[in-house]
């Protein structure tokens, strides 16, 4: 007998630059039903679903109210904010509803986590499973489709390269969670507010593509470096003004038997002429898996339309969208791709 039955209650937590492409697929799709969503903001309470995202009304009013979110009878929660809440996610499983978050939590080898989620989801009987484009497919699950062309696999390396000048995401998270547009001097003495969060949650990517490969992973090398705009650059959130953070680099190694195994190359822009310029090709949106070995490959993954780093979030929200079905009908428990059955767009097709 199926756990759950479709259509399936969705309660949207999060209404950002990712929840709010969830909200809109939710409403397209014929086995789904909204029937909430929580926002974070005194100007959202209370209003309308619809009207926060510029639409007719919906008879729906979003709250602020973690309980009230809780308490509404409800399949699933998709839980899109950036910065997660541990605490939130176990109500949410413990009050019986699944759970999808592209906030990490793609993979856990961090026991106590992991126990903690299980025991939720055991008093729930309820299902977590976390999956983005980045973490979620480009690194882990897009690497371990291509890993099954190889002979031989010495490393795989993914890069991300994002021009997010021309994005929907705010500039608190822009100017503050990520630490753009600060001064030079500034930058210099102030690690990446979001580095750690960052690192765990790409720690956690690597985890599984390993897991899929059959390595076991010894440790881990991270860095980070700014690059300051050379000129002053408009961007949708606001100016990068000259001589402050308009880019930066990310990088994440795994090692296994004294080398680099696995490395993730993140470049983020906000600024077309930087210092140090770096030597990638940054034209919106790409995704590079290139594998080392025998025979190797390289496979780039590019969206087709206006605004690519916007079609991002949309990737991500779909990436989201698209793991219901399969998640409400698993068993109890935290669930990785690796468990679920193939996650495809079974509604996106048009005839």
């Amino acid at each position: 007998m199926s756990k759950r039955t479709p259509p399936y209650r969705v309660n949207q937590w999060g209404t950002g630059a990712v929840g709010k492409y969830c909200i809109e697929r939710t409403l397209e799709l014929p086995n789904l039903k909204l029937v909430g969503a929580l926002v974070y903001t005194d100007a959202k309470d209370g209003k309308d679903i619809g009207e926060i995202l510029h639409r007719a009304p919906l008879g729906i009013a979003a709250t602020k109210d973690k309980k009230r979110m809780i308490a509404l009878d409800a399949d699933i929660v998709l839980y899109t904010p950036l910065l997660v809440d541990l605490d939130d996610m176990c109500a949410i499983l413990e009050s019986g509803k699944d759970l999808i978050t592209p906030s990490g939590f793609v993979y856990l080898k961090d026991d106590a986590v992991l126990a903690r989620i299980n025991a939720a989801c055991k008093k729930g009987n309820s299902t977590m499973h976390g999956g983005g484009i980045h973490p979620g497919f480009s690194g882990d699950r897009l690497a371990l489709v291509l890993s099954a062309l190889c002979r031989r696999i010495d490393k795989i390396t993914v890069y991300e390269l994002v021009s997010m000048a021309d994005m929907t995401e705010s500039p608190d998270l822009i100017f503050g969670y990520l630490g753009f547009n600060m001064d030079g001097k500034t930058a210099a003495a102030t690690e990446p507010p979001l580095l750690k969060t960052m690192s765990g949650i790409f720690r956690e990517s690597m985890q599984l593509l390993a897991a899929g490969i059959g390595v076991e992973i010894e440790s881990y090398r991270t860095s980070h470096e700014y690059a300051l705009a050379t000129e002053d650059s408009p961007t949708t959130p606001g100016l990068i003004k000259k001589g402050h953070v308009g880019g930066q680099h990310f990088n994440y190694e795994a090692i296994a038997g004294g080398r680099t195994v696995i490395e993730f190359k993140t470049y983020w822009r906000m600024a077309d002429k930087l210092e140090p310029a770096w030597d990638q090709p940054m034209h919106g949106l790409t995704y590079i898996v290139e594998v080392e070995g025998e025979p190797g490959l390289r496979c780039v993954l590019d969206p087709v339309g206006e605004r690519p780093a916007e079609l991002g979030l949309i990737w991500t929200a779909m990436l989201v969208m698209n793991a219901i079905p399969e998640v409400c009908q698993a068993s109890a428990g935290f669930k990785t791709v690796l468990d679920l059955p193939l996650i495809t767009a079974k509604h996106a097709m048009t005839i």
